[in-house]
Parts: structure tokens; C-alpha cells; sequence
């Protein structure tokens, strides 16, 4: 079930991170539309009207594809007409985002590909710079991180050269994004703060919104959970001044989101149907679709198996009308979840299967590999080894290629399995030792955040304490400056007051230690129960060379008899005896060797008492280390 669990996390993330990355203006603003369709009814210029064309194409391009290809078409007529090459290629780049919504990714960079050659044919920077970002976007998509940076920087460099600055929050915002599925949320907050900036110096509030949104989401992946929801929050309250309901949607799910981190799950329903509800009021599919994605893995997560099929099933007509591919494959892998979950291993891998071939149809390596180990556990609980292992073996190439700790994490772990039962011990070691090295990797990064949070969750309420403090006592001495003349009673009163309030700091000083001491021992409960984990798969590793050791000893005992057998008729044989001699001292050896390590194995498992006369611990682990 906790498998289960981890891979609906995963595929949440993963379509959080596609949703936030192409939503841009993501639903046309119908105020800036018809002041466009204005202005085309005026007497502008050919140019003018063939930019605008591109400006209204652009603010249908997620909702509308009819809509948009009739405008980029009236676009491309006109620029063909008076030779505008610029306003071409602004009209190729809007329709290509239609291509990249839908899922058709590798489409979509052969046609930015080509968007870049036109552009610097004609010297168009900012057109090129468009091509560079476009490929930033469906290289994110795919799962090729370091792909997307590259191409995030180059365009970036050019927005600055040019001075763009509303181009370069755009930019700034796609790298925080990048890097948050990255788990580097440092640099992710860094480059989400630099795109904040610029929308605090030049609005629009909206996009201020979004940025606070994405802030959120990093805050809360390093586990600051107290600046995630302040961001959500202050996010919430522009949307509200606002009245832009797109951005209320996403505020609404971001603190669903919230709530989901945190188990508080009623809340994260609340927060998730309220934002549908909103998605629907405006027939905002996309939003739909990822709301009710969110609210079937809850039920999913609370084992309410009929209502997470249910909302899949929903999220899977959604992500089919949408055309969008990404979508798709999160939607079978969701209803693979909850049959895997139920135990019909023969429906979950249909519906992983379909979700497999859409990630190899578009490219996509990390919901590849995802889709890979999915696979490779249905067959291992189906009994089918050979299978399983062919799976997890080209899951665990491209986590390795992609660096997914998470999805290297689980393969190694399962082809470990695998290759023991198989009698593949040296294989079945090495991938335990892989598994192992990134178990530690990410219960260490786990524990770093538990502690970071906890520190700046003290930090804060001694802060705030001190700051309360503070103030009291500033108005105390005030109060003494006014009071000076009065009577002795208003005096006492005074006092009285001190005292309360000096209580009151003591009591919610002692609060916050409370608070910070239940915390810590929930982080060394935590630790201990690693540690059992550690200790097991130790165990696992000593029968491991048992079983070794045993293989071993068979052969050298057919051996040796042989030995012992030849050496009392090889006395005229003096060259033959001396052999013989060398092979029953080496065999002698190895056996000793072999019963050395069997020697340890139970003692580690409290078998055999330790005699110190006879075995010198020093010597059997010097001989076992020359050995290796």
C-alpha cells in the first residue's frame, strides 16, 4: 500500500508541475479580447493588425485550438502578404503552444526548432528567444531537466539583453519550476523570488498571484510549511481584491495541497471541491481535471477505493477531451494505483501498460521510468521473476540518466529482491548496496528538512516572544512616565498587570518548548524506526553470505575426500605428493576461510557463543577482508 501511496505522490507532483509550468495566462482574459477585436476595427496599420492578430491568438491558445488557429491563420495570411517575418513567426510560436498543451512533444520541438533557424535567419532576437523558452518547456515535460535549464538560460540571456523585463519574470519562474522538480528548492525559491520581484515592480497582480503560488509550493516541498501557507495566503487575498477567478481556483488548490502535506484531509477535500466547483462556475477543463485528479488520491490515500476510481474515472474523460497526453498517462496510472491496491493485478496492468505507452509515445522519462517499475511489480507479485526483472533493469538506466533518486531508490530495491530469488547473489549485493546508498541519501535529506523546519519553527516563536516582550515592557515604562503622580493604587493595578503579563510570555514560552519538544520526539521516534530497517536489511545481508558460505562448502568437502584419499598412494610419487600436498593445504584454507564467514553470520544471528580461546575475532575479519 505505501508503494502505492509513493507512486500517486509522485504522478501528483509530476501533473502539479506541468499544470503551474504551461498555465500561463491559461484561460482568456475576455476584458483584454474584446479591447483587441476593438482595436482591429480601427484604422491601424497591416503590422499592427497582424501583432494583434497574434495577441488575441495567444490569450485563446490553452482554451480555445479552433479559436486560436483561425486568428494565427488570419495572422500568417496577412504577414505573408506584406512580407512581415517577424509576425509570422510570433503566429507559428502561438500555435505551437497548442501542440505542447496536448501532450505532442516531440512535435513541438521539431517545430520550435525550426521557429529558431527562421528567426535568426531574419535577426529576430526576441522571436528566437520564444524558440529557446518553447524547447525549455517540452524538454521540463519529458523529464530532461538539464535540457530545459539550458534552454531556459539561453532565452534568458536574451530577454535581458533586450531588456524584457515582464519575458524575464516569465523565464525566472519556469527555472524555479524546473528546479523544484529537480528537488532543488533552494535555487527553485531563489529564481521564483527573482520573478516575484519584477511582477512586485510592474504587476500584473495576477501573475504576482501565480509567483506566490509557485513560492508556496517550494516552501512547502523544503518542508517550511509556515511561509508555504503565508504565500497561499497572501496569494488568496490579491485573488480576492482581484475578483480573477482563475487565480482563486489555483489559490484554492495550492491550500488544498497544503492540507494534503499536512494529513489534514477533510480540509484538502474542502479546498479541492471548492476550486472544482470554480473550475466549472468558468469551464476551465484543465483545472477540472487536475482538481479532480487531487480528490480521487485522497480517497486513494484514506483506502476508499470506490470513490478514487470514481474521480479517476472522471479525470480520464477530462484528460480525453483535453487531448492532453501527460494527462492521460497520470489518469491510468491513478486507476492502476487503486486495482493494484484492491489486488486485481490483471486490470492494473492494463491501465499501466496504457499509461507506459503514452510516456515512450511522447518522450516522457520520468513518468517512463515510473511507468516501468509499475509494470515489473505487477509481474513480480504475479510470480513472474524473468519479467520483473527486465522491467525494473530499464527503469532503474533511465532514473540513473534522468537522476531520480526516488524512482533509483525503488528499482534497485525490487532487482535486488529479484536477483535473490534468482540465485543471483552478486547482482542481488550490488543492487542492495545501490538501494541502500539512496535509502540513507534520502532519509538523510528528510532528516535535514525535519530539523531545519523544527529550528525555524522555534526560532520564529522565540521571536515572536521576544518581540511581545519587547513591546510590553516599552508600554510598562510608558505607563510609569504618565503614572508617576497617580496613587498607590493605580500603582498596585499596575504591578498586577506586570505580573499577568510576564505569566502569560512565561506560559507561551513554555508552549513553544512543548510544542518543539513533541516535535523532536516525533523526529527520534522516526530515526528509530529507521534504524529497525537498517538493522533488517544487516540481517538480510548475513544470510545473504550464509547462504554463500554454504554453496561453498559442498564442493570443497568433494574436494577434499579425493585429497586425502590420493596422498597415501603417491608416497613414490614425491613431485605428485608435493601437488597433492598444496592442493589439500589451499582447500584446508578455503574451508576455513568459508566456516569463518559462517562463523560470523551466526553470530550476528546470537547462534553461536562467542569462544574466545579458540577464534580470535581480529584474525577472522583480517582473513575474510584478504579474501574480498
Amino acid at each position: 500500500m505505501m508503494s502505492t501511496l509513493f507512486f500517486t505522490m509522485k504522478y501528483s507532483l509530476h501533473l502539479s508541475l506541468v499544470f503551474i509550468l504551461v498555465q500561463g495566462i491559461s484561460a482568456q482574459n475576455q476584458r483584454v479580447v474584446d479591447s483587441l477585436v476593438q482595436v482591429l476595427e480601427t484604422n491601424v496599420s497591416d503590422k499592427q493588425k497582424v501583432d494583434t492578430y497574434n495577441l488575441i491568438a495567444r490569450e485563446y491558445r490553452y482554451t480555445d485550438s479552433l479559436t486560436t488557429s483561425k486568428y494565427v491563420n488570419q495572422a500568417i495570411e496577412l504577414a505573408e502578404q506584406i512580407s512581415y517575418q517577424e509576425g509570422k513567426i510570433d503566429a507559428l510560436t502561438a500555435i505551437n503552444w497548442i501542440l505542447v498543451v496536448e501532450g505532442y512533444l516531440s512535435d513541438a520541438e521539431e517545430h520550435y526548432r525550426r521557429i529558431i533557424q527562421k528567426a535568426d535567419s531574419v535577426s529576430y532576437t526576441s522571436g528566437k528567444a520564444n524558440g529557446f523558452y518553447g524547447m525549455g518547456v517540452c524538454a521540463n515535460m519529458k523529464g530532461k531537466a538539464k535540457e530545459a535549464l539550458d534552454y531556459f538560460n539561453q532565452s534568458l540571456k536574451i530577454y535581458d539583453k533586450l531588456g524584457d523585463q515582464q519575458e524575464m519574470a516569465k523565464t525566472f519562474n519556469a527555472l524555479g519550476i524546473t528546479y523544484g522538480g529537480q528537488a532543488d528548492y533552494k535555487r527553485s525559491l531563489v529564481y521564483f523570488n527573482k520573478s516575484l520581484k519584477i511582477h512586485e515592480d510592474l504587476g500584473p497582480k495576477s501573475e504576482l498571484a501565480r509567483v506566490l503560488i509557485n513560492l508556496s509550493f517550494s516552501y512547502g516541498r523544503e518542508g517550511n510549511y509556515k511561509r508555504q501557507l503565508d504565500h497561499i495566503l497572501r496569494a488568496l487575498e490579491i485573488s480576492n481584491q482581484l475578483g480573477d477567478s482563475i487565480a482563486l481556483i489555483n489559490t484554492h488548490h495550492a491550500l488544498g495541497n497544503f492540507y494534503k502535506t499536512q494529513g489534514e484531509y477533510d480540509k484538502a477535500l474542502k479546498s479541492f471541491t471548492n476550486s472544482l466547483k470554480m473550475s466549472r462556475n468558468v469551464n476551465s477543463e484543465d483545472r477540472m481535471a487536475i482538481n479532480v485528479s487531487e480528490i480521487g488520491s485522497i480517497f486513494l490515500i484514506q483506502r476508499d477505493y470506490e470513490k478514487a476510481n470514481e474521480y479517476f474515472i472522471q479525470f480520464l474523460k477530462l484528460a480525453k477531451e483535453l487531448e492532453a497526453k501527460s494527462g492521460l498517462i497520470t489518469a491510468y496510472d491513478n486507476l492502476g494505483n487503486v486495482h493494484e491496491a484492491k489486488g486485481d493485478y490483471l486490470m492494473a496492468m492494463s491501465y499501466y501498460e496504457k499509461a507506459l505507452g503514452i510516456a515512450e509515445e511522447i518522450g516522457d522519462l520520468s513518468m517512463r521510468s515510473t511507468s516501468l517499475i509499475s509494470v515489473g511489480k505487477i509481474h513480480l507479485n504475479e510470480g513472474k521473476p524473468l519479467l520483473a526483472k527486465k522491467y525494473m533493469e530499464e527503469a532503474l538506466r533511465i532514473s540513473q540518466e534522468i537522476g531520480d533518486p526516488k524512482d533509483i531508490k525503488e528499482a534497485a530495491y525490487h532487482l535486488s529482491e529479484i536477483e535473490q530469488a534468482l540465485g543471483n547473489y552478486q547482482s542481488a549485493y550490488k543492487n542492495h548496496v545501490l538501494y541502500k546508498e539512496y535509502a540513507d541519501s534520502l532519509f538523510n535529506e528528510y532528516q535535514t528538512k525535519a530539523i531545519a523546519r523544527l529550528e525555524a519553527e522555534y526560532e520564529y516563536d522565540k521571536e515572536k516572544d521576544s518581540i511581545e516582550l519587547a513591546n510590553t515592557q516599552e508600554r510598562l515604562i510608558l505607563n510609569q512616565t504618565i503614572d508617576k503622580q497617580r496613587n498607590r493604587q493605580h500603582v498596585t493595578l499596575a504591578g498586577i498587570g506586570i505580573l499577568f503579563v510576564i505569566i502569560f510570555i512565561l506560559y507561551r514560552f513554555y508552549q513553544s518548548r512543548q510544542r518543539a519538544n513533541r516535535l523532536l520526539q516525533l523526529q527520534r521516534d522516526e530515526i528509530e524506526q529507521q534504524r529497525n530497517e537498517l538493522a533488517s536489511l544487516d540481517r538480510a545481508k548475513s544470510r545473504f553470505f550464509a547462504n554463500i558460505s554454504h554453496e561453498l562448502r559442498t564442493p570443497l568437502t568433494l574436494i577434499s575426500a579425493p585429497l586425502d584419499s590420493a596422498l597415501p598412494k603417491s608416497v613414490h610419487l614425491p613431485s605428485l605428493q608435493n601437488d597433492l600436498k598444496l592442493m589439500k593445504a589451499n582447500t584446508s584454507k578455503l574451508r576455513s576461510l568459508v566456516d569463518d564467514i559462517l562463523e560470523i553470520s551466526k553470530l550476528e544471528f546470537d547462534k553461536v557463543e562467542q569462544n574466545a580461546a579458540n577464534k580470535n575475532n581480529v584474525v577472522i575479519v583480517g582473513s575474510i577482508c584478504e579474501k574480498r
